[in-house]
């Protein structure tokens, strides 16, 4: 999945998420809400093409891997 979209920050929400998992007392709130309001809004765009692209028409059918 990272392969086929990589203009999604893959890294970035892994790294925001172990953050506010582990050290959840050590937050900066203010980067929780610029999350958020600016980077999730962004994120939700990406997934739903993504989920356009992979699942065209509807379909739950899991794509197809590219053969190697």
């Amino acid at each position: 999945m990272r392969q086929r979209h990589p203009n999604v920050a893959w890294i970035d929400a892994i790294k925001f998420r172990n953050r506010v998992v582990h050290a959840y007392h050590g937050i900066d709130w203010s980067i929780v809400w610029d999350t958020a309001t600016l980077d999730a809004p962004k994120l939700r765009r990406q997934v739903i093409e993504i989920l356009d692209q992979e699942y065209p028409s509807g379909s739950t059918a899991p794509p197809e891997e590219p053969a190697t």
